[in-house]
C-alpha cells in the first residue's frame, strides 16, 4: 500500500495535464485536424479549472483537507497509470489523443476509488465534486471526439 496527502495526489494529476499540455503546444502549429485542436482547448480548460480548484481549496481555508493522507494500492498510482513514454515530445497527435481519452477514463476510476475507499467525510467530499466534473468532462471529451469520428 502507499500513502500520499490528497495535495500531493492532486499536484500529480495537474503535473499530468501541464504535460498534456505542452506535447499539444509542442505540435501546436502541426495542429491541422479540428479533432486536435478541440482536444488542445479540452486540455488547456481542464489544466486551468484544476489549477483553479487547487487555489480554491487553498484559499478558502480548506487546506487541511488537501494534508490529508490517502492509502491506496500501488494500482492506483498515476505513475502507473500515465509513463514518460506515453506523452514524449515525439509522440504523434493520434498518441497524444489516445493518452488524454485513457487518462480521463483513469481519473474517473480513481476518484471513485478514493470515494469508496476512505472513511473521511471531507476526502470523500472532495473526490465526489472530482468526480462529478470529471463525468461532465468525460462527456465533452466524448462528444468532441465522437462528432469527429463521424466526419
Amino acid at each position: 500500500m502507499m500513502f500520499k496527502q490528497i495535495n500531493d495526489v492532486l499536484n500529480e494529476i495537474r503535473l499530468v495535464y501541464d504535460n498534456l499540455y505542452k506535447s499539444y503546444e509542442n505540435l501546436e502549429e502541426n495542429l491541422t485536424d479540428e479533432k486536435s485542436q478541440e482536444v488542445m482547448t479540452y486540455i488547456k480548460n481542464k489544466k486551468a479549472s484544476f489549477r483553479e480548484m487547487l487555489n480554491h481549496y487553498k484559499k478558502s481555508g480548506q487546506e487541511e483537507v488537501l494534508r490529508t493522507w490517502l492509502q491506496f494500492s500501488p494500482e492506483y498510482t498515476l505513475g502507473n497509470r500515465v509513463s514518460d513514454h506515453d506523452i514524449e515530445d515525439d509522440a504523434g497527435m493520434d498518441r497524444l489523443n489516445q493518452v488524454v481519452v485513457q487518462v480521463e477514463s483513469w481519473l474517473a476510476d480513481f476518484y471513485e476509488y478514493v470515494i469508496t475507499t476512505t472513511s473521511s467525510s471531507n476526502t470523500k467530499e472532495v473526490f465526489r465534486k472530482l468526480l462529478e466534473r470529471q463525468e461532465k468532462d468525460n462527456k465533452t471529451l466524448s462528444a468532441v471526439i465522437n462528432t469527429f469520428q463521424d466526419i
